[in-house]
């Protein structure tokens, strides 16, 4: 991080080294120093589509929702195939409770990035939120395929099936993602 600040300190308009350094102050629990830097790498780097998405994240995450949105919208204008952004959109709309708009950014998101797990699974979630069950277990089903090892995409299936009322195979589902639990606890407890 050293390297970083004293690169900024140098030459001010060094859009990497603010964009480097805002990724290092955000992981390091530090937001409001990574907006900062963040926006100064913009100055110097207007257009850079990742900068404004990850700018838009740290904004929605300090409850900074119409700021978030602007420069999310502003990464998908400059790359209109930058599915990140168009996911990140979905999960800010989603926090807020607009499902209909988050649910077109995750399909957005998707037709860009169709083996994706994760926006499906989120797109998942939002159908099922909006009643839309049916749908729902077809995207959950999906990621399975896509991603057998995924305990969540299991555990999200299984209570579907279950309040469809297909019991059996909500339990094999539910016995998929217990055994996929317990296997990555055990890893992740290997020295």
């Amino acid at each position: 991080m050293e390297l970083y600040r004293r690169a900024v300190m140098l030459k001010p308009e060094n859009a990497d080294a603010h964009y480097n350094l805002a990724r290092l102050l955000a992981r390091r629990g530090q937001p409001e120093a990574a907006i900062r830097h963040y926006r100064e790498a913009l100055m110097a780097r207007p257009n850079d589509a990742e900068t404004h998405n990850n700018l838009g994240l740290l904004l929605a995450a300090r409850g900074d929702v119409d700021a978030s949105l602007e420069e999310l919208q502003r990464a998908v204008k400059i790359d209109p195939n930058y599915a990140r952004a168009y996911f990140n959109m979905g999960r800010v709309f989603s926090w807020q409770g607009d499902l209909e708009k988050a649910a077109a950014n995750y399909q957005k998101a998707l037709a860009l990035e169709p083996k994706e797990v994760e926006i499906r699974l989120e797109w998942a979630n939002v159908l099922s939120r909006q009643g839309n069950t049916e749908a729902a277990i077809t995207q959950y089903e999906q990621a399975v395929r896509l991603k057998p090892d995924s305990a969540n995409a299991h555990l999200a299936l299984a209570k579907l099936l279950l309040a469809r009322g297909k019991k059996d195979e909500a339990e094999r589902h539910y016995d998929e993602a217990l055994r996929l639990m317990k296997s990555q606890n055990a890893a992740s407890s290997v020295p």
